[in-house]
């Protein structure tokens, strides 16, 4: 018991690490196109709640088995790019190599379809974390505060005041969470769960922590390194009155005022607490000149002007086996010009330069016109 909540810390404490990062190197160079605004963010918690209960119903109402294949075989295409994506982050930017990339990926995922295994899930689940976290940036701390209040509201209500939350979490097979069994030797039926919102959203605003810290107010990974202590607090702080009252518990209702009250907190005690609330992303963001490029297929799919679902899931298709190839990958540095090193001849004729100059002075032409007229006189 006590080693699947270590796992599960641990694992949810990875994936906000690695996707916060990824995100940074994104924003450092323009490459962030998806930013959340306030507005997106008043609404999650609403679209969350009709999502939610949307599927309570129809678990109710549609057999089981029907929604979870539904369910699964939708959840794992998201995944097999989710896990394509993160795998790039890895491999070397070969032909060959982001290939068999791809075929990996699909191979976890039809694996998992076949067999349920919950580490397949794990791996697959990881890589959604990881993949939404980097993907999505948020404007300002005003709207990471309207999300993280929302969805805390929100997590309270379902799982409090109704079992809508645990029953579509315990019904549905799909890698919406992270799973682990409670005994390791023996059977495996019973597991500890996690589930991804209590990881996602939460990543949203720590890495949004990493880019305040780093590229506005240049304190390193301060801010960052707070809120990681945060998260990890809330973390244990959830599991432990999960053990004590033996009841599921709203995660995000320990780990949003430890986030909150630990970033203002920290803060207020560095004097940046005006920078916290006049912040925007838009600032940190380097403008870069966009090249004129044929107007192919292939490059409005990746723009989104044919935003159709068939012209995207071909473009990712293409982009999961590397037939399309990363802008940054592209504009690769020159190589720089490697020097043999010199002789000793080569040493010595350069240690002699200087001095031969200085022993034999330069006379100019006009100077040696008065001296060629004298001798012929």
């Amino acid at each position: 018991m006590y080693i699947a909540l270590v796992f599960m810390i641990v694992t949810s404490i990875v994936c906000i690490f690695i996707g916060s990062h990824r995100l940074l190197k994104d924003v450092r160079k323009g490459r962030v196109d998806e930013v959340l605004q306030a507005a997106d963010a008043a609404a999650f918690p609403i679209t969350g709640s009709c999502v939610l209960f949307g599927l309570y119903v129809a678990l109710k109402f549609i057999p089981k088995h029907v929604v979870g294949m539904i369910l699964s075989g939708y959840l794992s295409i998201a995944a097999v790019f989710a896990l394509g994506s993160a795998m790039r982050m890895i491999t070397p930017s070969q032909f060959i190599l982001r290939f068999l990339t791809g075929v990996f990926s699909i191979a976890v995922c039809v694996a998992y379809l076949v067999t349920k295994h919950w580490v397949l899930n794990n791996i697959m689940a990881v890589s959604i974390c990881i993949t939404a976290i980097s993907a999505l940036n948020i404007s300002n701390f005003k709207t990471s505060s309207i999300l993280l209040i929302g969805l805390f509201i929100y997590d309270i209500f379902w799982v409090f005041g109704t079992d809508v939350m645990v029953s579509v979490a315990t019904g549905i097979d799909g890698p919406i969470k992270i799973l682990f069994p409670q005994t390791i030797f023996g059977s495996h039926a019973k597991k500890s769960l996690l589930g991804l919102g209590d990881i996602v959203i939460p990543g949203f605003f720590i890495a949004q922590t990493l880019v305040f810290s780093t590229l506005y107010v240049k304190r390193g990974t301060f801010y960052f390194r707070v809120a990681m202590w945060a998260y990890f607090l809330s973390l244990v702080n959830t599991m432990s009155v999960m053990l004590i009252f033996q009841h599921a518990q709203p995660a995000l209702l320990y780990i949003v005022p430890w986030l909150l009250l630990s970033t203002l907190t920290a803060a207020a005690v560095k004097g940046d607490l005006k920078k916290l609330f006049l912040y925007d992303v838009e600032l940190t963001m380097e403008k870069k000149p966009v090249k004129a490029k044929p107007a192919t297929s292939d490059a409005k799919n990746a723009a989104g002007e044919e935003d159709g679902l068939g012209a995207i899931l071909w473009h990712l298709t293409k982009e999961l086996f590397g037939f399309v190839v990363e802008e940054e990958e592209v504009e690769k540095p020159k190589k720089q010009q490697i020097k043999q090193p010199e002789s000793p001849k080569q040493q010595e004729q350069k240690q002699l330069e200087p001095q031969a100059k200085k022993a034999s002075p330069v006379v100019s032409p006009a100077a040696k016109q008065p001296a060629q007229a004298k001798k012929k006189q």
